[in-house]
């Protein structure tokens, strides 16, 4: 058997240089087994990644969803502002009519009772043709 001390330098250094390399792989398997050891602990770095994943998929979806929920809301503020908008439109013409309906000539003027009837079977047959738009189902008097 050869020992260290027989060897030349050169040789010293060869044997040197393989040990340093044989203790380093050893390191290396044994660190990478030691991970592999401690993964499941809550503590480890393995846990907390897969923690930070789950955030980081629970933050996206969740901003998928607001995403989602401001297109919505943005289309429903703007059906609002559409039927405020008809809801204005339409107060003004009905004033307007009204104002317009009382300040005619003939606004005192009785209507005489055979056109009234006329007046009220017309409005009979439309309720008839389309009951959504009668209010209470009865012509006015």
């Amino acid at each position: 058997m050869i020992r260290f001390v027989d060897l030349t330098l050169a040789g010293k250094a060869v044997a040197a240089l393989i040990v340093v390399l044989l203790i380093g792989l050893t390191v290396m398997i044994v660190s990478r087994w030691w991970d592999d050891l401690w993964d499941w602990l809550p503590g480890s770095t393995e846990q907390r990644l897969e923690r930070a994943e789950a955030r980081a998929a629970t933050a996206q979806a969740d901003a998928a969803a607001r995403r989602t929920e401001v297109v919505w809301l943005e289309k429903q503020q703007a059906d609002v502002a559409e039927a405020t908008r008809v809801n204005i439109q339409t107060r003004t013409v009905t004033t307007r009519a009204v104002t317009h309906a009382e300040e005619a000539p003939d606004a005192s003027i009785e209507i005489d009772h055979g056109r009234a009837d006329r007046l009220r079977g017309a409005d009979r047959r439309l309720c008839d043709l389309a009951p959504v738009d009668c209010g209470t189902g009865t012509a006015p008097d």
